[in-house]
C-alpha cells in the first residue's frame, strides 16, 4: 500500500471475515456462470467516530479493494463525502466518540 501514500492523507486496512469471503466468491462464482449477463455490487459499512469536529471543506476518501490475492484496485478515488450525504448525515453517521 505504500505506492498509494499521499501526504496528510491516513490509510487504513480492512479484512473480510471469512464468511464474507465464503459469500463474495459464490457470488462472483454465479455470476461468472450465469446464462445472461449480470450485474455485481459490492458494499462495506464501518463504523467510526470522530475525536474532532468535521472540516468544513472537502472530506476526501479513496477506496480501494484486493481479490484473489491480486494487486489492489481502486474503488473510488478522492471521492467528497459531501457529495453523497448531507452535513446532517455525516455527523449521524460519523459521531464524536465517546
Amino acid at each position: 500500500m505504500a505506492r498509494y501514500e499521499t501526504a496528510g492523507a491516513h490509510i487504513w486496512i480492512f479484512r473480510l471475515s471469512e464468511g464474507d469471503v465464503t459469500r463474495l466468491n459464490v457470488a462472483r462464482y454465479r455470476a461468472l456462470k450465469a446464462a445472461v449477463p449480470v450485474a455485481l455490487s459490492v458494499s462495506a459499512d464501518v463504523a467510526v467516530c470522530r475525536s474532532v469536529g468535521l472540516s468544513t471543506g472537502a472530506l476526501l476518501t479513496t477506496t480501494y479493494l484486493r481479490t484473489d490475492g491480486a494487486d489492489y484496485f481502486p474503488l473510488s478515488e478522492n471521492l467528497d463525502l459531501r457529495s453523497i450525504a448531507s452535513d446532517q448525515e455525516l455527523a449521524s453517521k460519523v459521531p464524536p466518540c465517546q
